[in-house]
C-alpha cells in the first residue's frame, strides 16, 4: 500500500522520492512496527507523540513533503 501511495504522490508531483518507493515503504512499515512495539511495551522514554514525529521525520525527508498532521 505504501508503495502505491508513494508512487502516486511522486507521479502527481506531491513527492520527490529520495529512494525507491519500495525501500521507503518498507522502512516506514519497519519504523511503525518498532515504535508501535515500544509503545505497547510501555517503553519509559518514548511516547506516542514522539514516535509519531520520528516516523514523520523520516517520511518527510524521503518524500520532500512537509506532511503536516491535521490539527497541528
Amino acid at each position: 500500500m505504501y508503495q502505491t501511495i508513494l508512487e502516486t504522490g511522486a507521479a502527481h508531483g506531491a513527492f520527490r522520492l529520495a529512494d525507491s518507493a519500495l525501500t521507503i515503504g518498507r522502512n516506514l512499515v519497519a519504523l511503525e512496527d518498532a515504535y508501535g512495539y515500544r509503545i505497547v511495551a510501555r517503553h519509559p522514554t518514548l511516547g506516542v507523540a514522539e514516535a509519531e514525529e520520528l516516523i514523520l521525520s523520516y517520511a518527510r525527508s524521503m518524500t520532500g513533503n512537509p506532511l503536516r498532521v491535521k490539527g497541528r
